[in-house]
């Protein structure tokens, strides 16, 4: 049921989702994440699970770093900063764009797939880069082709930012290099 409807409200009791987390952090260099998402289905009267994370990734530093499983996408950074954490959402309701595959969402907020990325720090600011190629979508827009893609093509997301330094930081950092 599409919780953003006006028909999802009724006089029932119910829960919320129980997010399931766990990582390991394996050296210096690699990582594991583990998220399964637990949530009550009105509609059918059951809990449902679901893995919304499950990856390994190697990263030798703030340059570079690769992921290999099942990540949110970084089109979207509300699902990457916000995804079930609803109690931090800095709105009522998460965005058109964010939402949820399942929920009516444009974009594929999943993927199956392969990701590479990194930051470049300087006096002027964070320049950040992604790269990801991913099994595509499935048949439908909610179907997310995680266990094997419906042909041999695949889906492709790169993405650049930029986030300038604060006046704050730059004066700090003028500081400690004076100390040095």
């Amino acid at each position: 049921r599409d919780p953003y409807s006006e028909e999802s409200s009724s006089s029932t009791f119910t829960a919320g989702s129980l997010d399931l987390f766990t990582s390991a952090q394996i050296g210096d260099e690699f990582q594991v994440l583990a998220e399964v998402v637990a949530e009550f289905v009105p509609d059918e009267n059951e809990v449902a699970f679901e893995v919304e994370r499950i990856y390994g990734a190697w990263i030798p530093g703030d340059r570079f770093s690769l992921k290999l499983g099942r990540e949110h996408s970084p089109t979207s950074q509300w699902a990457r900063l916000y995804h079930h954490g609803q109690i931090f959402w800095p709105a009522a309701t998460q965005p058109f764009l964010a939402r949820f595959e399942d929920f009516g969402g444009p974009l594929p907020i999943h993927q199956m797939g392969l990701e590479v990325g990194g930051r470049f720090r300087t006096g002027a600011g964070t320049l950040r880069y992604v790269g990801v190629i991913s099994n595509g979508r499935g048949l439908t827009p909610e179907d997310v082709t995680s266990a094997s893609d419906r042909n041999s093509s695949k889906a492709i997301d790169l993405g650049v930012s930029f986030a300038p330094a604060t006046r704050a930081r730059q004066m700090l950092r003028r500081q400690q290099n004076s100390v040095l």
